[in-house]
């Protein structure tokens, strides 16, 4: 095995050039000018001898980087490690997993992986790749200053293997057991959110504030009154929308849950749709570009508006959905809507408890509780504008009047 010891190993100093430490077997430690000790497993391959880098100390214990350069040259010696590659692997699964995600699913997951993931191990043979080699890669995430993404890209790492494994192509999830070893994520910031007492002034910057295009503040008014997700709104086609009918129907392509989204419109929304369909004219989206009519809205103009308006630290795009949530379900709870929260949460584009049947069925027989609901918020933003003072009994009072 080599007499290379750990006390030995912390002992090794720097010098101006890199150099070698032999640890036994296949096995050396080098030591950089910089100081980093990393571990390499030499191969042979014909006439040319190969390096690959499995750890770096301390991180890798000395017990650690031995066991992994036993495995490795085990496996290539029997010629063991067989089958297809990390890439092939994980390219099938995320084109498998497209069509129950939402429409972008595959091609940003497909990102991160041709950024971070495939250049270190996307040729490897997805039944040889050890927790040491994952953690490595995510290591190097991790220097970056990326905040969540190595846990994140942990977890699709897992989601391949745990398919690999139900395909045949390896017998264990090496992902599942490097998470200790991660970074703990920096805590959740959620996105900036007014309070309801808030909202009269925030209507009244809306509607006043100087600059502003007239698509963008209809933009954010429609974004009070329907509060779906921005990509929802941002991308809208005048062909999802029945003004007679008083409709909206959210394409599948652009919602979370990958279904239709149905909107009902309340008369102060239609009366916005119109508005914008005179300035959008002939083109096909609900918000249009402002230099490019035949594309849509960028999803940073109505958050870069709210910049403008002195919100920066106040208020998000997706603040919208949040303060309308915790505002209906405050008059939820004063009886001045209906008790179940059902309605709430369809309104809200939210998956519903209880399995796909009863959540299919609420969907369709709610369409009249959440037209009122709809109604009854627009009814009461309205009410929101002519209150001088935002004394929350008071408004709950005249809105539910």
């Amino acid at each position: 095995m080599g007499t290379l010891t750990d006390a030995e190993i912390r002992a090794l100093k720097p010098a101006a050039k890199n150099y070698r430490k032999a640890a036994g077997r296949s096995l050396y430690l080098e030591v950089t000018k910089d100081g980093r000790k990393i571990w390499r497993v030499r191969f042979r391959s014909g006439e040319k001898d190969t390096a690959k880098t499995i750890g770096e100390y301390p991180r890798m214990t000395l017990k650690q980087a031995r066991e992994v350069c036993d495995s490795m040259v085990n496996a290539n010696a029997a010629n063991v490690v067989k089958g297809r590659s990390f890439e092939v692997v994980a390219r099938e699964f995320l084109r498998m997993q497209s069509p129950r995600r939402r429409a972008t699913y595959e091609a940003e997951q497909l990102r991160r992986l041709e950024r971070d993931i495939f250049p270190e191990i996307g040729k490897l043979p997805v039944a040889g790749i050890t927790p040491p080699q994952l953690l490595e890669v995510l290591r190097k995430v991790e220097a970056r200053g990326v905040g969540t993404l190595p846990g994140r890209l942990r977890n699709l790492l897992s989601q391949v293997f745990r398919f690999a494994i139900a395909a045949g192509d390896c017998e264990h999830d090496p992902a599942r057991d490097i998470a200790p070893a991660l970074k703990a994520p920096p805590p959740v910031r959620h996105q900036p959110c007014i309070k309801t007492s808030e909202l009269p002034t925030l209507i009244r910057a809306i509607r006043s504030y100087p600059g502003l295009e007239d698509t963008t503040r209809l933009g954010l008014l429609l974004m009070l009154h329907v509060f779906v997700r921005s990509q929802e709104l941002c991308k809208a086609r005048w062909d999802e929308v029945d003004l007679t009918a008083k409709l909206w129907v959210v394409g599948k392509d652009r919602t979370k849950q990958r279904k239709e989204h149905v909107v009902p419109l309340s008369p102060e929304t239609v009366a916005l749709f119109k508005e914008l369909k005179r300035v959008a004219g002939d083109s096909p989206f609900v918000l249009p570009c402002v230099t490019n009519p035949l594309a849509p809205m960028s999803g940073n103009t109505m958050l870069f508006a709210l910049y403008r308006m002195n919100y920066r630290t106040k208020m998000s795009v997706h603040g919208f959905r949040s303060v309308a949530s915790s505002t209906l379900n405050e008059h939820r709870e004063a009886g001045l809507i209906p008790r179940s929260a059902d309605v709430i949460e369809l309104c809200l584009s939210h998956e519903l408890p209880g399995g796909s049947v009863r959540a299919a069925y609420n969907r369709a027989q709610l369409l009249d509780q959440r037209r009122q609901l709809m109604e009854y918020w627009s009814r009461y933003l309205s009410t929101l504008e002519v209150v001088p003072t935002s004394d929350p009994p008071q408004l709950l009072r005249l809105a539910h009047a």
